[in-house]
């Protein structure tokens, strides 16, 4: 009997709630670093426990107020640390939120933004569309260890980039 087959009796009893994000994230960049690769990641609760875990930081006190932008900024820079890491290692993050309660995407987002991954908010209500992100993630066509190189003369300077990917320099993107 395989693996596969054993995960659903093995925690069928399991009412811990707590979620190893982090962790994950550090193994599979690990495991990936000689080779480089794709991964697709799902979220369901608040990472908890281990490196990377995270709090709550919705504070309703903050609505409509003017430190309201606060809470979309990341909490920790330790995915941001990650995602450079994986994209040096040519490692690159999808990232499927799917939590009935607030998750700190924001502090989430950098590991699929600079490995040139995306972010795909599931419902319950639209099943259909869940279907087709993780299809579209799933076959798509992938390209690795790619460098973007901007040239241009001194008079003409590239101020801003916009994309999923990590800017290496003033004019080269790890893509």
């Amino acid at each position: 009997v395989s693996l596969l087959e054993k995960l659903p009796t093995m925690f069928a009893t399991n009412r811990n709630a707590e979620a190893a994000f982090g962790p994950a994230v550090q193994t599979a960049i690990t495991l990936l670093n000689p080779t480089g690769g794709k991964v697709l990641t799902s979220l369901a609760s608040c990472p908890s426990v281990g490196e990377g875990r995270l709090k709550n930081r919705e504070d309703p006190k903050l609505f409509h107020h003017a430190k309201e932008h606060t809470m979309t900024l990341p909490a920790t820079e330790w995915y941001k640390d990650r995602a450079l890491a994986a994209s040096h290692a040519h490692v690159s993050f999808d990232l499927i939120v799917a939590a009935p309660n607030p998750i700190d995407v924001a502090s989430v987002a950098p590991l699929p933004r600079y490995t040139g991954g995306h972010v795909v908010h599931a419902t319950t209500a639209n099943k259909a569309a869940l279907h087709r992100d993780v299809t579209r993630c799933v076959t798509r066509t992938l390209g690795f260890e790619a460098v973007f190189r901007i040239r241009n003369p001194p008079q003409l300077g590239t101020i801003n980039f916009f994309g999923h990917f990590y800017v290496r320099g003033n004019d080269m993107l790890a893509l």
